[in-house]
């Protein structure tokens, strides 16, 4: 309701702040503080980093060729090719984990 106020539609929604994406995030992982039950954002920020620097989180950013008009690729072209190989990367590395441990266990 305050995003129509604000004049944003459902297609382009602002990105959100980082105490909102760390809240959430601190929900979601139930990373509370054990007296009060305010969000850790703290420990929340450590973990999203160490993920990002893992690269447990997909960072998509076209690179700046794309951005001209005379590109043959669209920014969303790039964007779905992007994820269709993390996916697909994500599928091997799971299928991977499984024969190691099929092997472990023989």
């Amino acid at each position: 309701q305050e995003l129509k106020e604000r004049g944003w539609t459902g297609k382009d929604l602002p990105p959100p702040t980082a105490e909102e994406l760390l809240g959430t995030y601190c929900v979601v992982r139930s990373m509370l503080a054990a007296a009060s039950g305010v969000p850790d954002y703290q420990r929340a920020s450590r973990h999203v980093v160490k993920d990002y620097s893992e690269g447990k989180l997909l960072y998509c950013h076209s690179p700046p060729a794309l951005k001209d008009d005379d590109s043959n690729m669209k920014d969303e072209d790039y964007q779905r090719e992007t994820l269709t190989t993390a996916i697909k990367n994500t599928n091997n590395l799971k299928k991977k984990e499984k024969m190691e441990k099929a092997i472990e266990m023989a």
